[in-house]
């Protein structure tokens, strides 16, 4: 049985999140939804930044528990969706049909009034899902339903889906359709998703191809993970320490060390998780970043 993390393990103080630089919370899982503290730790942060964001599966999601998390302080939500299909979402999530079936119905009643709420899909590009049907698919209905963003990230391994699901992973076999997507966006209207770019990005890597760390774009973004306040999440030598007990002169120290490290680190499909909507990976030592978010 799962335990939930308790308040003092998530409640940063507030003077904590103004030297950081913090303007934006996400809050994420598991599925915060379910965290029986959830009112009172999105009331602590909205009291400290404008935007406070929560990352849900969605399931049972509907206008009514919108009104709630409204309520509370929150002021968006991202919806995991990777798939408008159900039998791709029964590959990639084991969402039964019933569920996707009803999330997908929900998020249409959701988006007809959204009362100034960010609505946002946060989707996993996997082996079933890394092909142009899926994506223009899946961009066509964010844009049915007001969705102020759909958010595209490669799947990669973490322990979990190497041993459970290996056969989601990316490989050279989807290189050639993860550079036809990268075509195709250009033709048509969608939601503010990433650039065209991104999906070379990923055909390069899918084909073992190297991209330059250095056009890295998360030095502004800070990770909690259990107490553990990092930059980057793979990178330990990029950890602020325990978030409860940090002292706020080590903050630049190790920004600094980031930027030394982040040149010798090497660029995999998890690196793209963190990173804003809009970057563009370098395999020339240019940052190609527009910068934004």
């Amino acid at each position: 049985m799962k335990k939930h993390l308790n308040t003092h393990e998530i409640l940063l103080p507030s003077s904590l999140i103004r030297t950081l630089g913090t303007k934006r919370i996400v809050l994420s899982g598991g599925e915060p939804r379910l965290h029986p503290k959830l009112p009172q730790i999105i009331a602590h942060y909205r009291k400290i930044v404008d935007s406070v964001v929560i990352i849900s599966n969605g399931y049972n999601l509907n206008r009514r528990d919108i009104d709630m998390l409204i309520q509370y302080g929150a002021t968006g939500i991202a919806v995991s969706v990777d798939s408008v299909d159900p039998q791709e979402s029964l590959l990639t999530r084991r969402t039964q049909l019933r569920i996707h079936r009803q999330l997908i119905s929900n998020l249409k009643e959701i988006g007809k009034n959204k009362k100034g709420f960010e609505l946002g899909i946060n989707s996993v590009v996997s082996s079933v899902t890394a092909n142009s049907k899926t994506v223009r698919g899946l961009l066509e209905f964010g844009q049915s339903i007001n969705a102020d963003y759909v958010k595209f990230q490669p799947i990669f391994n973490d322990g979990y889906v190497g041993t459970i699901a290996p056969q989601l992973m990316l490989n050279s076999s989807h290189s050639n359709e993860l550079s036809k997507i990268s075509t195709i966006l250009g033709t048509f209207d969608h939601p503010l998703s990433n650039p065209p770019e991104f999906w070379k990005n990923l055909s390069d890597l899918s084909l073992g191809k190297s991209l330059d760390p250095q056009s890295c774009n998360i030095q502004k973004h800070s990770i909690v993970t259990k107490k553990n306040l990092g930059i980057c999440y793979w990178l330990t030598n990029s950890s602020f320490g325990d978030a409860t007990k940090l002292n706020a002169g080590t903050i630049q120290k190790t920004r600094a060390n980031f930027e030394k490290a982040k040149t010798e680190c090497k660029v995999e499909f998890h690196c793209f998780c963190t990173q804003p909507l809009s970057h563009i990976w370098s395999s020339g030592g240019k940052l190609e970043d527009d910068g934004n978010n």
